[in-house]
């Protein structure tokens, strides 16, 4: 288990085809804070397997990244 598999878990139960959570959601399923990277960088949320080891615990859990909006919320759609 990493440091994502916690969202992975929550993004499989999740219904619908898009989902909105703000940053704060997020870090309260991890139980830790998201790096500032996160925060700064539309590459942080890049999606797919050779994006970075982290857009795997959504890519798996069957979303992709749509919206960022920096520092207050993530847009997720279906795949």
């Amino acid at each position: 288990m990493n440091k994502y598999t916690p969202l992975e878990n929550y993004l499989e139960r999740q219904h619908g085809e898009t989902l909105k959570m703000t940053y704060s959601e997020i870090e309260s399923i991890l139980d830790d804070n998201l790096p500032k990277s996160a925060y700064q960088y539309s590459a942080w949320w890049a999606n797919g397997e050779k994006a970075h080891k982290h857009s795997l615990s959504w890519v798996n859990a069957g979303w992709k990244v749509d919206e960022i909006s920096f520092g207050e919320y993530i847009i997720f759609t279906r795949l």
